[in-house]
């Protein structure tokens, strides 16, 4: 077993079939109720629910302190962006200045 500060990753599925593991033991496992987990040596250990839910929260901990596990690739989920937001001021200032040259021009014919 592992130590209570020792952080342990969830094996799923498909990852106990890509390193070897024997499937028959693993489903065997799974029905009896226990979860495995791969600590950061690649060692398998089975817990139980109870466990399986403090490994859990305590990797949520561990994620939302150190800032790990996100993907540094996707972007967050405001709606405006800051690209957007320069965009905006870009196309508004040449309006507003396309605006004031329609009148200038305006004013001069009348003249």
């Amino acid at each position: 077993m592992s130590t209570n500060n020792e952080i342990l990753y969830r094996v799923f599925k498909e990852d106990a079939e890509r390193s070897g593991m024997d499937m028959k033991d693993f489903y065997h496992k799974r029905r009896n109720g226990l979860y495995p987990f791969r600590d950061h040596n690649g060692h398998v250990e089975w817990l139980s629910k109870s466990q399986f839910r403090i490994m859990s929260a305590k990797k949520r901990s561990h994620a939302k302190h150190t800032g790990s596990h996100k993907d540094k690739g996707s972007k967050g989920k405001a709606f405006v962006t800051p690209e957007m937001v320069r965009m905006f001021i870009i196309t508004g200032s040449g309006i507003i200045i396309l605006f004031f040259l329609v009148k200038l021009l305006q004013v001069l014919q009348i003249f």
